[in-house]
């Protein structure tokens, strides 16, 4: 009988497994990439990839990267999960959730809270702990409806630089907007964040209020700005950087934006004839509930036991409690109701009422405890925003 071992790959295995599972599963193959092309992102060097093999041999793999999260008005450390790949002789062997069960001991070991993932199916994740977000939205506006714009006097401008000339005011506004942003994550050692873009700042007294970036896309007859990133502090930010997409009506057909669940952009001029389309929803997972003290919350106090199959170290009973307007998080012996850690994870991301719970089989907290949890916690809508 074959022995299944994992292990954390290091030197040139770490580049060399990886590549062979993860490009499988991944990218348009043959041919794999090269060694060189493969090992040369900066995030595959400081990722940690796990390898599980039978027998020496790989047949699965696991990676995540180390982000800063915005959760409720407070940075945690963050697991960015991604790379998780099976070898097709060995899929549907339960060898995915044995990796990944292995990479969040390293997250716990690691003393990172919170963790984050794109699902290839949710309700896998599910099963493992992580909970849905809301949908990030694409929104795709002909560029002609934002002409009336070109007639506003607004106040302040626009400068334009490319990201890599610009990455000094791109980072240092994007971690503006981190402290701000409940659910974005972002890695602060980054030299880049991948894109390859026009980056446009809205400067308003010598100040950014707003910035975005956009490539140009398409054939001339067709052609589209495509926007990854919008961020705005204010309305007067925002309609500078819409009188800019008005500047260019005469060189593209479409403005393609890739916004938070919560933006309105319907409401942002009359006529703007948007097509909205829902974009992947990531997920979110507590990895160590006793180190998620710290983060805003409204007055009030519960004390519940969680239970976690995957996150052993969770299995305990906890109180939370607001103290001066921060969270509090305590063990303790009675508990007023029974979470799961997805229901746990609802809560303090905000994204699931607790009135759902007992039909998710995500815990058993009374209507009034509901009501509490909900001063507590109130709604949020997170937005991860970093792609991975």
């Amino acid at each position: 009988m074959s022995q299944i071992t994992i292990s954390q790959l290091t030197g040139d295995e770490c580049f060399t497994v990886s590549r062979d599972l993860m490009s499988y599963a991944f990218r348009a193959t043959p041919p794999l990439p090269s060694l060189e092309e493969w090992s040369n992102p900066d995030y595959m060097k400081s990722a940690t990839i796990l390898g599980l093999f039978s027998d020496e041999k790989p047949l699965a793999c696991a990676a995540y990267s180390t982000m800063m999260q915005n959760v409720r008005s407070e940075l945690y450390p963050n697991a960015a999960v991604w790379g998780v790949a099976t070898h097709p002789a060995a899929r549907r062997s339960g060898y995915s959730r044995q990796i990944l069960s292995e990479l969040m001991r390293h997250m716990h070991e690691a003393g990172i809270p919170f963790s984050n993932l794109y699902p290839f199916r949710e309700s896998f994740y599910d099963r493992l702990g992580y909970t849905t977000f809301p949908q990030p939205r694409t929104v795709r506006i002909p560029a002609e409806a934002f002409a009336p714009l070109l007639r506003k006097e607004l106040k302040g401008h626009v400068e334009l630089t490319s990201d890599s000339d610009g990455f000094g005011t791109q980072k240092a506004y994007l971690a503006h907007q981190h402290q701000q942003t409940h659910g974005m994550a972002l890695d602060p050692s980054a030299k880049s964040y991948g894109h390859t873009s026009w980056q446009a700042t809205a400067i308003i007294n010598g100040e950014p209020h707003a910035m975005m970036l956009y490539t140009i896309i398409g054939e001339e007859e067709d052609r589209e700005m495509e926007v990854p990133c919008f961020f705005y502090d204010d309305s007067p930010g925002k309609y500078l950087l819409l009188a800019w997409f008005a500047r260019h009506i005469d060189q593209v057909k479409y403005v393609k934006l890739h916004l938070p669940p919560g933006e309105l952009p319907e409401t942002w001029l009359p006529d703007l004839r948007p097509t909205i389309q829902a974009e992947e929803a990531p997920m979110g997972r507590i990895i160590t509930v006793a180190d998620i003290g710290g983060m805003r919350c409204g007055g009030g106090e519960f004390s519940a036991h969680i239970s976690d199959p995957i996150c052993p170290w969770n299995n305990d009973t906890y109180h939370f409690a607001c103290l001066d307007g921060t969270l509090q998080v305590s063990i303790t012996t009675l508990a007023d109701c029974q979470l799961t850690i997805q229901g746990l994870t609802a809560l303090v991301y905000g994204t699931h009422d607790p009135e759902t719970f007992a039909l998710r089989e995500w815990g058993d907290p009374s209507p009034e405890l509901q009501a509490r949890m909900r001063a507590m916690f109130p709604p949020q809508l997170p937005y991860l925003y970093s792609r991975y």
